[in-house]
């Protein structure tokens, strides 16, 4: 059932599927840059990383997020672990204005978790 604003604009409920997890991005120098020419890691390999940020995403998240902000009527479904990651993705989405009560959580495997390395020549 679409939900009416008092100036008539109508937003129709959403439930949104899809990934949802806790990111790290670090940036690493530019081959070449002076700094030990450091690159990218290969197997095994250990690079030093200048900046590190970490944050809730996922595709699904960012989607559920996106049309939560400007009023949508949004429902995230999605199984996360019983973890300060979990907690923390649960709580963004709640923030963000996306009903989280259908977010189940898992005991025996932890929130999905990726680390994105960018070199620092790439602008995000």
């Amino acid at each position: 059932m679409p939900r009416c604003s008092s100036q008539q604009r109508c937003v129709a409920g959403l439930i949104t599927l899809g990934s949802a997890g806790h990111y790290r991005r670090c940036w690493v120098p530019q081959h070449g840059s002076g700094r030990g020419a450091a690159h990218l890691p290969r197997p095994a390999e250990t690079v030093a990383g200048e900046r590190l940020q970490t944050f809730p995403g996922g595709k699904g998240a960012n989607q559920a997020v996106a049309a939560a902000r400007p009023g949508g009527d949004v429902k995230m479904v999605v199984r996360v672990g019983f973890d300060a990651f979990g907690d923390t993705l649960i709580h963004a989405l709640g923030s963000d204005g996306v009903d989280t009560s259908r977010v189940q959580r898992d005991a025996d495997e932890p929130t999905r978790a990726a680390l994105i390395l960018v070199e620092q020549a790439v602008r995000i």
